[in-house]
């Protein structure tokens, strides 16, 4: 196995199925660990043929890339676990704020137990194959959504309850709350299994994300992440305006 001169670990590479059809340059290789060196294309070439890729990592990558993720994700796994044991344990809990919090905890919970240690074993599909990326993507995509949907639906909670007390039961009860979580649920996992459903990108390096197709990709920034945020600050203002 070679090494590149710039000094970073490299790639070794064997031709047998197709997950590169798209030129790349060495530059472009190196900033994906490929060693052009090895292949042996030149300077513009083509992967055309990859069964396996080996990557050659020291102890202080793996280090710094590992501790980081393992320290968040314990916090996060712990964290919501205790809030969701308390508030289930807790009669005096049982309230409509917190099953709105209940949800919002696993979501984030899911970060922990899934998310989290999928990007620690499989941190591109580069090394572990398209599909594999592919629906690891997606998970990261649900539950993205689902959290950001979640504190939404908190958010319109504390409205209802702040701009109208004496309406609250009424306007908040324990159906409407779980149509709410059950709508941010389903809505967040048809947004994230559109690419499993066809809507992707067929040929792909699957790295960073190019899984998904240009129009996906604002679809999922706008619906999953602006519309949330600016539906969340706008009721705060209104909050903020009335206190």
């Amino acid at each position: 196995m070679h090494s590149i001169g710039c000094g970073i670990p490299t790639l070794r590479a064997s031709a047998s199925m197709a997950c590169f059809p798209q030129p790349l340059t060495c530059s472009q290789a190196s900033q994906m660990r490929v060693d052009c060196n090895l292949l042996n294309m030149g300077d513009n070439f083509t992967l055309d043929s990859v069964a396996n890729i080996t990557i050659i990592v020291t102890p202080w990558d793996r280090f710094v890339h590992i501790f980081p993720l393992v320290v968040l994700m314990l916090l996060i796994i712990i964290g919501n676990a205790s809030l969701i044991g308390v508030i289930a344990t807790t009669q005096s809990l049982h309230t409509i704020t917190n099953m709105f919090m209940i949800s919002l905890a696993i979501s984030d919970l899911f970060v922990g137990l899934v998310v989290i240690p999928v990007n620690l074993a499989i941190p591109t599909a580069l090394f572990h194959g398209y599909t594999t990326c592919m629906y690891a993507a997606c998970v990261t995509i649900i539950v993205a959504i689902a959290s950001m949907s979640n504190i939404f639906a908190v958010t319109v909670d504390r409205y209802v309850a702040i701009t109208a007390p004496l309406h609250y039961r009424v306007r908040m009860r324990p159906s409407i709350a779980m149509a709410m979580i059950s709508v941010s649920w389903i809505y967040s996992t048809i947004l994230g299994l559109l690419p499993i459903l066809g809507w992707r990108v067929t040929q792909s390096t699957c790295f960073r994300g190019e899984t998904y197709p240009p129009l996906y990709t604002l679809l999922i920034f706008f619906s999953g992440c602006i519309i949330p945020v600016w539906g969340s600050g706008i009721l705060y203002m209104r909050i903020f305006t009335l206190v």
